[in-house]
């Protein structure tokens, strides 16, 4: 077999010699000679299916769509439970065998290969539903087109760009991650050639059943010709870290942490899932990047149940690939935690991003560190709900303090109430918008849930009103009728009655299911 590799190797070299003669205009051979080479090569590697990245015969010619065509998963894609404490990951693991591996920063994306072939490759999208990026996974040189495997084999992993390759374009993209999710959705698969994209393997979902092992899995991946994940098998999990860390940084690899998994795949598989992420896992995520700004007002937002979440507002920062100007403050104890209990104007504050995600305040200079000859205008707690105008109530529980609007009739209450009952993590009604259900309750149409299915009634009204038309009215009417028929688990979960959300409402139904008919 070494000698047929040898000889593959041999034909692979003699070919792309000769294109590259061919391309620069002074050719060695004629093409009848490079065909017979070519076929010889198509032979060997079909016979013995031995297949390199580079062989002539992997070229795939450059495909331009005029989309990207939304596709529904064959498996969930779910996120990943994150921590940034070794204690959690300690704990997390016992005395099970792990990998520890890098955490890629980049795109998800999953490929499928049937008898051998390159069949789709999607986007992680939702999780549920995800694009179609097949013409661009096959321009990608690290992606085999063809593997010596027959049956159903489906890998998961990530689209990256390494920090090295981005130097080329990052007066263009603001970090490796925008570059490589911006590039491998270009409908132009020659243009996408050029981006210097990698796909790194992370995972199999389906196939390579011989194996029970992840870690015997990535070895025949490797040997499929795959870009496998850096990672280390079960030792000390604090080790691992500095050592995957520095690893990364060595391949230039753009990472965010460290993803700890099981290695045995069916015992990972029992522990289940949430709606948001396998319990197969956990993320280890480094510490985060802070930016000065200075606070420039505090927002007060209404929620479902009448608390008032502070916002703080900022000057406009750069900081981890986007722009933000406003983090929550959550409630008033982590306000006065954060800001101290004189927020003021101008306030120098620290910005980061939890998770690399959500935008956050970490520290401030306290009133009290200023110098005494400085003057500041104070940002005040509001007496007053800032939308009905009602008195508001400070409460405490056991942790914390809210600040809250008791008033049963509060607008702020019901939109927010409507907008979760309306939207896709509710019945997901199709055009009832936070902006739409505004002008439904000041026409005083909808004042609860059981008015919206009402609306009917308002029909002649609804279609003369600016902005609205028969068809618009018509759709969202339509969309309604179609929420009423929904199933009991999804509209227990659009109550928005708190801890009860998509999972927990499904299994609310199973067991209430199994009472009402044993």
């Amino acid at each position: 077999m070494n000698q047929v590799s040898s000889k593959i190797r041999e034909l692979i070299e003699y070919l792309k010699y000769h294109t590259k003669c061919y391309d620069e205009g002074h050719p060695e051979i004629s093409d009848v000679e490079w065909d017979r080479h070519y076929f010889e090569l198509q032979r060997l590697e079909h016979e013995y299916s031995i297949y390199f990245n580079d062989s002539p015969t992997q070229s795939i010619s450059y495909e331009v769509v005029n989309s990207l065509e939304k596709v529904v998963h064959n498996h969930d894609m779910l996120s990943l439970e994150k921590t940034k404490a070794l204690n959690e990951v300690k704990d997390f693991l016992g005395n099970v065998p792990y990998l520890a591996m890098c955490k890629m920063d980049g795109l998800t994306c999953s490929l499928k290969y049937e008898n051998g072939c390159l069949i789709s490759a999607e986007t992680r999208g939702n999780g549920k539903v995800g694009e179609n990026i097949l013409h661009n996974a096959k321009v990608i040189p690290s992606i085999p087109k063809q593997i010596p495997y027959t049956g159903i084999l489906v890998i998961d992993g990530e689209i990256i760009c390494t920090k090295e390759d981005f130097k080329e374009f990052e007066n263009e993209y603001a970090n490796p991650r925008n570059f490589a999710s911006g590039s491998i959705r270009l409908l132009d698969s020659n243009e996408c050639s050029k981006r210097k994209l990698r796909f790194v393997a992370w995972d199999v979902i389906e196939g390579l059943e011989d194996s029970d092992f992840l870690t015997d899995k990535f070895v025949t991946l490797s040997e499929f010709g795959f870009t496998i994940v850096p990672y280390y098998a079960y030792n000390d999990c604090e080790e691992e870290i500095n050592k995957l860390a520095l690893e990364a940084e060595k391949l230039y690899y753009p990472i965010d942490g460290i993803v700890f998994k099981f290695d045995d795949v069916e015992y990972g598989r029992s522990l289940g899932q949430t709606s948001h992420h396998f319990k197969n896992a956990l993320a280890f995520k480094f510490a985060d990047d802070t930016v000065k700004s200075y606070l420039t007002g505090i927002d007060w937002t209404m929620g479902r149940t009448g608390v008032l979440t502070p916002v703080a507002e900022f000057n406009e920062i750069e900081l981890e690939g986007s722009t933000v100007s406003r983090a929550s403050l959550h409630n008033l104890s982590v306000l006065w935690d954060v800001l101290g209990e004189k927020p003021y104007q101008g306030q120098e504050v620290d910005v980061f991003k939890a998770n690399m995600i959500i935008p956050q305040i970490k520290s401030a200079v306290q009133y009290e560190e200023l110098d005494d000859t400085i003057k500041v205008e104070f940002f005040e707690i509001p007496s007053v709900c800032p939308i009905c105008g009602e008195p508001t109530v400070q409460k405490t529980d056991l942790f914390s303090t809210f600040l809250i609007c008791e008033n049963p009739s509060c607008e702020g209450k019901l939109i927010n109430k409507l907008d979760h009952f309306c939207g896709k993590k509710g019945l997901d009604i199709k055009g009832l918008s936070k902006a739409t259900l505004e002008k439904l309750i000041d026409w005083g149409w909808v004042s609860n849930y059981t008015s919206l299915f009402t609306l009917k009634d308002y029909r002649s009204e609804w279609i003369k009103k600016p902005g609205f038309g028969e068809k618009s009215v018509d759709k969202i009417l339509t969309a309604i009728e179609a929420a009423s028929n929904t199933e009991f688990h999804q509209y227990l979960s659009s109550l928005g009655i708190p801890l009860i959300g998509s999972t927990a409402s499904k299994e609310l139904v199973k067991v209430f299911y199994f009472i009402l008919f044993l």
